[in-house]
């Protein structure tokens, strides 16, 4: 209900900043402008949207300064919800229904359970990812479509109690697809326009056939984007990461998701077993949030009490998270031991869901463990001889060298899950 990276060193950072600032406040409001934050303080600051120094204070509201940067959300998706509305009122009465939405019962997150391992099972069994040859068959599954298309089911099932029987996956794919471009245009100049997109609209009303997706309150898109637009990407990476890449040596990561995909309780989430090494599922996703925040950059606008100008500014939630001199020299590693034991400043640092006053309702329950559980479906079901492809030599590449996944949304369209069945 979902996309210049530092300013160098905090120390000179703030030096500058407050030089500029004692000799003309209008410099030293623009030294922010269009700039990412990296600060953990300041992010919080910013992410606040009240002011980013005593002196600096911002004329809009919270809410006001929240709405307005994201404003290419209304023009791409025709929506009106927390993220774009100032009205409070409003504003509280939709926090309020996603909390109730996303608010689970134990008997509900074993459907969502059985429900992910069908979704999954509806992929690897399809006869279209089939290939004949003479002594072998290749079976071959569009990894980012499946994630897609699997995370939306689930999505769909838990915010509008829609059952597997209304969507079937092709449809869930394009209204997949249709989102994640009509995403990637929204950020361009030229921007995206609802009512120009009539892919879009055709994938949405195929989902929803008794919604008027054309009035803003009523589009599904409200709930649909902040859940499923956040949801995919770092589950993708969390099995890409466990199965593949890092985890590769470590194989008790898998058995311990694939556990609490098959238990999806508290207990089980928090669980260290002697033989995971410690080690939890909790620990694994809070790894994968910090490696791969759901929300790299959070911006705000701020018109400033001294000039009366309006400017943009990003939290920049990635460089928070990867500084080497809050999380250590192995900071682009994935560890998640590294959550048994944090310092305050990267409690500080660690803000996946946001800070306040904006924060995520999904951070305490609901967001962690819908992560672990998809990514544990997705290993239990994909578990035996299953191998990533690409036709794209650059991107096998860069999984194979086994550094930090690339973040773009696009980044691993063209990548395939491949299985050999020998006759």
């Amino acid at each position: 209900m979902l996309m210049a990276l530092l300013l160098g060193g905090l120390v000179a950072c703030l030096a500058f900043y407050h030089a500029k600032d004692a000799s003309n406040p209008a410099q030293g409001e623009n030294f922010y402008h269009g700039q990412h934050i990296t600060d953990p303080h300041l992010c919080h600051r910013l992410i606040a949207g009240k002011s980013l120094s005593d002196t600096h204070r911002n004329l809009l509201q919270p809410l006001g300064s929240r709405a307005e940067d994201n404003r290419r959300l209304v023009d791409a998706f025709n929506i009106d919800n927390a993220f774009t509305s100032a009205d409070e009122v409003y504003v509280k009465h939709f926090v309020k229904e996603a909390q109730s939405r996303i608010s689970l019962t134990s008997e509900q997150w074993k459907v969502i359970s059985g429900l992910a391992q069908y979704a999954v099972r509806g992929w690897t069994e399809s006869s279209q990812s089939v290939s004949e040859h003479d002594d072998h068959i290749t079976i071959r599954i569009k990894l980012a479509s499946m994630v897609q298309a699997v995370c939306l089911r689930v999505v769909l099932k838990i915010l509008f109690k829609i059952e597997k029987e209304v969507a079937s996956d092709d449809q869930l794919v394009s209204l997949a697809e249709a989102i994640n471009r009509a995403w990637i245009v929204s950020k361009t100049q030229e921007g995206s326009r609802y009512g120009e997109d009539r892919d879009l609209q055709n994938a949405l009303s195929a989902v929803f056939p008794d919604t008027n997706v054309f009035e803003p309150r009523e589009n599904p898109l409200n709930f649909i984007l902040p859940a499923f637009e956040t949801l995919w990407r770092i589950v993708l990476r969390t099995f890409v990461e466990v199965k593949f890449t890092t985890g590769s040596k470590h194989p008790e990561w898998q058995d311990i998701l694939i556990a609490f995909a098959g238990d999806p309780t508290k207990s089980q989430f928090e669980l260290k077993a002697a033989e995971w090494k410690g080690i939890s599922a909790e620990f694994i996703v809070s790894e994968a949030l910090r490696l791969y925040p759901p929300t790299r950059r959070v911006h705000r606008t701020f018109k400033w009490t001294t000039t009366g100008e309006q400017i943009s500014i990003a939290a920049d939630i990635e460089a928070c998270h990867t500084a080497s001199k809050i999380w250590g020299p192995h900071a682009l590693t994935f560890n998640p031991a590294r959550f048994g034991k944090l310092t305050r400043e990267q409690k500080g640092a660690f803000m996946p869901f946001g800070a306040a006053q904006f924060i995520c309702p999904a951070k305490p329950v609901f967001g962690p463990r819908i992560i672990g559980l998809l990514a544990g479906t997705l290993l239990s079901e994909l578990k035996n001889d299953w191998e990533l492809n690409s036709d794209n030599a650059k991107v096998m590449e860069e999984l194979n060298i086994g550094n930090k996944l690339c973040l773009n949304r696009e980044a691993y369209e063209d990548v395939f899950l491949v299985r050999i069945r020998r006759r």
